[in-house]
């Protein structure tokens, strides 16, 4: 079937927007020293490119000059060059430009490593910012969060901060890098050489086309699988593991070691189709450009270039292409890389921005006093846990004086622990309010909690000394 150039116009502009999107949303989040560090990384990036280019260029008076030794009396700039090393010959100059070509190089590299280093330390950084970020937004979250987002999920993301930042924001760190050297690169080709530096842009466009777009769609599917599948696992894993007394006692331990295989199973298969896909257009590419590098080869000859202009030509295109492929290749591999961990970032983005925060403390700041010297009353209370379920608590009245025990007597399911839940304003209701001596417990809910006692249905006991569990959050 033929798609027409407004589909492919359509489709282009839909992965631009998604692009533009992603990065909007990652500076929404960074804070500004991150913002600021961003800015340093990209003027690094720029640097690097321009060493890049600095090495290539340093690569063409060698080359020209074996080719050709009277381009040393010719050109310009190799005089220029050749009279500023002091040589007293062709072979002369061709070992000086050869040792200032290693040296270059060696302190290059280093230059490239110790970018990479700052990255690294930049996405781990951030990577840890950003956990710190999401877990106080989880534990500031009203109750009714916790009941919707069960405790392994929370796990699981905040374990998948980590997998962002090594799936998706260190990789378009790369992508970034290496496309300011392949822009740098093709700047140049098109400068010394503008029909094969068209032809170059050229196959670059055609083979992103034939070996990138296709895969995308494909390493999206398996990259959700894979948040899925961890998801599953880790749930699996805390619901056996928490449960261990109940496991043994109804003999079920087989039962939930095959369902942890199978998310594993399924877990292992998403991660293998990611890798498998992401190698596809290194090998791809390989191939593509002997092929391109052919096909200029022919060209230059039907030009009716001289075979020592070939040479150069040739030589120049090896030299370019020597980095030019790993950085398309790595441009490739790390985009595939970027559109399996996009779910990831949605999953987190939505975490850090759209997370309700519980508000224990008056909106005018004023320290509300609450004082419990006569009675509790729980007025008109209607509470559902969803708009789509009927309510567990109906037009509630309630008194508890001073002193008093009462007990909360009723079916499963009846709203006991809801109430309860309720009177601890752990619990919004949507129609009534609880009274303490007459003031509403949500004008400070901190300072409420603070005078209950709870001892809750199932208790929680720290990994921990006796000591941090009686001491409970206190430093």
């Amino acid at each position: 079937m033929l798609k027409s150039p407004g589909g492919r116009r359509i489709c282009r502009e839909r992965y631009e927007g998604k692009l533009l999107e992603l990065l909007r949303k990652i500076r929404q989040i960074l804070s500004p020293r991150f913002k600021w560090g961003a800015l340093l990384l990209i003027v690094m990036m720029g640097i690097g490119a321009l060493l890049e280019l600095i090495g290539l260029a340093l690569i063409m008076p060698v080359v020209s000059v074996f080719a050709e030794s009277d381009l040393l009396q010719k050109n310009h700039y190799l005089n220029m060059i050749y009279r500023w090393y002091g040589a007293e010959s062709p072979r002369e100059f061709i070992l000086i430009s050869a040792v200032v070509l290693i040296v270059f190089y060696i302190l290059k590299n280093l230059y490239a490593y110790a970018m990479v280093c700052c990255q690294s330390r930049y996405s781990m950084a951030l990577a840890a910012s950003l956990a710190d970020r999401m877990y106080r937004n989880y534990i500031r979250a009203p109750y009714s969060f916790h009941l919707k987002v069960g405790a392994s999920e929370q796990l699981s993301r905040l374990n998948q901060v980590y997998d962002f930042t090594m799936g998706l924001l260190l990789p378009l760190m790369l992508v970034c890098s290496e496309f300011f050297v392949f822009a740098a690169i093709v700047g140049m080709i098109f400068w010394v050489m503008p029909v094969i530096g068209l032809c170059s842009l050229g196959f670059g466009v055609l083979a992103f086309i034939l070996f990138y777009l296709p895969l995308k769609k494909l390493i999206s599917k398996y990259g959700k699988m894979n948040y899925d599948a961890s998801l599953e696992l880790l749930k699996n894993l805390t619901q056996g593991l928490g449960a261990v007394k109940e496991v043994k006692l109804t003999c079920s331990e087989d039962f939930f070691a095959e369902e942890v295989k199978r998310a594993q199973i399924r877990r292992n298969h998403a991660q293998k189709c990611v890798s498998d896909i992401g190698q596809i257009p290194r090998f791809a590419i390989e191939c593509f450009a002997v092929g391109a590098a052919m096909i200029i080869l022919i060209i230059l000859l039907m030009m009716q270039v001289s075979f020592s202009g070939i040479l150069v030509a040739a030589s120049f295109f090896v030299a370019a292409m020597s980095r030019l492929l790993p950085s398309f290749s790595r441009m490739q591999y790390n985009l595939l890389h970027v559109r399996s961990a996009l779910y990831i970032f949605d999953v987190i983005y939505k975490d850090l921005t759209s997370i309700e925060q519980e508000n224990l403390v008056p909106p005018d700041g004023k320290n509300v006093p609450l004082h419990f010297q006569n009675s509790i009353r729980v007025e008109h209370v209607d509470f559902s846990y969803s708009p789509d379920l009927p309510p567990v608590l109906k037009d509630v009245n309630l008194e508890i004086k001073r002193h008093e025990c009462v007990a909360f007597v009723g079916k499963t399911g009846s709203g006991k622990s809801t109430l309860a839940d309720v009177i601890m304003g752990f619990l919004e209701p949507q129609q009534g309010r609880v009274l303490t001596d007459g003031t509403d417990i949500r004008e400070n809910l901190c300072e409420w909690r603070r005078k209950i006692g709870y001892v809750p249905q199932n208790i929680h006991l720290f990994d921990d000394t006796i000591r941090s569990n009686i001491a409970f959050g206190v430093p």
